[in-house]
């Protein structure tokens, strides 16, 4: 038994890792028989599954960002409703886990590889930051990243190891075979073809892996010289990435061409007067991993390992920080995926700590210093119990903060239930927060809709950021939809415009963005859009939300016509309303149902009666 258990340990500690750490979502759906979300954000990946196959969540909407590999498990919408995808967790996290582990032995040895498989998943500084602070749910804020979000990162990073794991394999196999192909071609195929398929995934995955493998090209290139034949058979590897992936990059561009009226040129090209604040960003951001950095970069050193294998691992963590300059170089805004780029970034960086540790593995062999043996096993136990105690207290808050919203959870599901059964399937929909359905650790901006969307396989009239972002809705539309949704919500004037200030300062851009006033402005066209005339500044050196004063009075004059809104009640189809104020005389509502605190309107389209 202890023989078959070491055989497959890496599956074993993957199986276990990964049903820990989705402990509350298997519990909660035991519990609850409803999918654990803790993200919003979550919603938006499920609608862009649903893009595969032309399942758009707005009416009007024509095209819509589609991500191929994500395209992978569309067809699983025939088994589980896509609502449950959240089901899938562990599953995804599992795998990530178990290649990560295989990915470490191709580098270390056993206890090393746990140190390190339990460094990166047990968000130990999580814990440190708890002991300062005392905090719990800055804990589980600070240490639940990973295992939060399905689909990105945990389900994208899947094909990034696997293309590591036969890259490291293939460049073990050339030293091993004195670079005779034939012993390793298996290896030099796949890590080229799953180099290619990077280019099918979310944009910051394949610009990391092609910008990691270019940087590891150009240092074997000078430091490997003399051996031709390996950096031929390298660039061998970058050439079956780039065919494979070449596909990709036509429908990327056809996307773009499809989208180039819409917000999306914001979070791809939002290059507006370029400036020395904007360095703020890169060097902010990298406060915090560049500790990790050094240290990865002094164990590289220290190890005198200069092997092709250990200077690609060098390229991993070095080659993520030219990707905070991608947009000096490309014209490409990097904050909006940058926490996203961070993590693959930190994995490699991760990995190279891990050169440090197996230096001090080799020191205590060849003098046999006892002392450091007993340190490393130490790091191993902590960490193991780090990673055990960090997922338990996710598991115990999490439950906890959900527990007053049940009752609140069932009268979502009876909402729900009657959008079923009562409206058509082109029928759609708006409502205010549902929010509270979800034991969320971070408050979501705007308004949700996108979550009855999903849930009830209705449209949505109106959504922030999570999903308007990657649609063709152009700001005007996107202004008059976020109007004419005010409206049927019964909002008087003085609501508005504290609705409006409320998601300004949810913002916070000054505070969280420094010097970054493209950011808010980008934030604001997809929370607001834009009325034909207004414009929101696009290149000040000063926090965009200076001008929202104009704003609210132009938004409010707008608010004020009755003949602009009858216009927008016929252009924009619009047939539920659900909200807590109850019927206040509108011509164009009539009362369908009341479910706890919320009301059920019908939308009339007609013209208001003389």
């Amino acid at each position: 038994m202890g023989k078959i258990f070491f055989r497959y340990s890496d599956f074993f500690i993957a199986s276990f890792s990964a049903l820990i750490t989705n402990l509350t979502i298997l519990t909660f759906f035991a519990k609850y028989e409803e999918p654990l979300y803790f993200h919003p954000d979550e919603f938006m990946w499920l609608r862009l599954i649903s893009h595969c196959g032309g399942e758009f969540p707005f009416y009007e909407q024509e095209w819509g960002l589609i991500v191929p590999l994500l395209c992978l498990i569309y067809p699983l919408k025939l088994i589980i409703p896509v609502y449950y995808f959240s089901l899938l967790r562990p599953v995804f996290l599992f795998f990530d886990m178990y290649l990560f582990l295989k990915v470490l032995r191709l580098i270390f040895s056993r206890k090393v590889a746990l140190i390190i498989f339990f460094f990166e998943f047990s968000h130990i500084f999580a814990l440190f930051k708890f002991f300062i602070i005392k905090d719990v749910k800055a804990i589980i804020l600070a240490g639940m990243p990973s295992t939060l979000r399905i689909f990105n990162p945990i389900y994208f990073m899947a094909f990034f190891l696997i293309f590591i794991y036969y890259f490291l394999r293939f460049l073990d196999g050339a030293e091993k075979w004195k670079y005779n192909p034939a012993k390793y071609s298996k290896e030099k195929i796949l890590s080229g073809i799953f180099l290619g398929i990077s280019f099918y995934s979310q944009t910051h995955w394949a610009v990391f892996t092609l910008s990691i493998f270019i940087f590891f090209v150009l240092i074997m290139f000078f430091l490997e010289r003399k051996n031709r034949l390996l950096i031929k058979e390298i660039i061998s590897v970058l050439i079956l990435g780039i065919i494979v992936g070449f596909p990709a990059i036509l429908f990327n561009l056809y996307q773009k061409i499809m989208l180039s009226g819409s917000t999306l040129n914001l979070l791809v090209i939002l290059n507006y007067g370029r400036n020395l604040d904007m360095l703020a960003f890169p060097l902010n951001l990298g406060n915090f991993i560049t500790p990790l950095f050094l240290l990865a970069l002094v164990s590289f050193i220290f190890s005198r390992r200069f092997s092709a294998k250990y200077i690609f691992i060098f390229s991993g963590f070095l080659g993520g920080y030219l990707l905070f300059f991608v947009e000096y170089i490309l014209g490409i805004f990097i904050a909006n995926i940058s926490m996203h780029i961070v993590y693959p970034f930190k994995l490699m960086v991760k990995i190279g700590i891990g050169l440090l540790i197996d230096k001090i593995e080799e020191i205590k062999s060849e003098r046999k210093i006892n002392v450091l043996g007993v340190i490393t096993s130490a790091i191993a136990i902590f960490m193991f119990l780090a990673f055990v105690c960090t997922k338990l207290l996710s598991f115990y808050y999490s439950i906890s903060h959900f527990s007053v919203s049940y009752e609140k959870l069932e009268n979502f599901k009876k909402i729900v239930h009657w959008l079923k059964n009562n409206s058509s399937r082109d029928s759609v929909i708006t409502h205010e927060d549902f929010s509270f359905f979800f034991p969320s650790l971070y408050e979501p901006i705007g308004t949700p809709e996108i979550i009855v969307s999903v849930a009830s396989g209705r449209f949505a009239l109106y959504n922030d950021s999570n999903i308007i972002a990657y649609t063709d809705l152009n700001f005007n539309d996107i202004f008059n939809r976020f109007i004419l949704r005010s409206k049927v919500l019964g909002y008087s004037e003085n609501e508005l415009e504290r609705y409006i200030r409320e998601i300004a300062k949810s913002l916070d851009c000054p505070t969280t963005f420094p010097g970054l006033p493209q950011f808010c402005v980008q934030f604001a066209l997809m929370h607001f859009g834009e009325p034909p005339d207004f414009k929101f500044p696009r290149d000040i050196h000063k926090d965009a939300f200076e001008v929202l004063d104009d704003f609210i009075k132009v938004t409010l004059r707008y608010y004020q016509d009755e003949t602009y809104f009858k216009d927008l009640i016929k252009r924009y189809k619009i047939d539920y309303v659900v909200r807590r104020k109850e019927y206040q005389g509108e011509w164009y509502l009539k009362q369908e149902a009341k479910i706890g605190e919320f009301y059920i309107f019908r939308v009339i389209r007609e013209n208001k009666p003389e």
